[in-house]
């Protein structure tokens, strides 16, 4: 698993994942979508799939969606 920062080469996979659960995902890509200067958000990589999504939001850490790996 790897830890990259959301950027344009990726943001294609983020939004194919949000839209797969908008609710669960709406920060995420309402920051993105219209906050993206104050907005970060570091994405957990697995074999080319988004595994999980930190939101930083102001310098502030604000969500953090995803499962441990057991």
């Amino acid at each position: 698993m790897r830890i990259v920062s959301l950027e344009s080469s990726l943001e294609n996979l983020f939004w194919q994942h949000v839209n797969k659960d908008v609710p669960h995902h709406y920060f995420f890509a309402f920051g993105w979508k219209y906050n993206r200067d104050d907005t970060n958000i570091l994405l957990a990589l697995e074999d080319g799939n988004i595994e999980g999504m930190l939101l930083i939001y102001k310098q502030s850490i604000v969500q953090l969606r995803g499962a441990p790996k057991l």
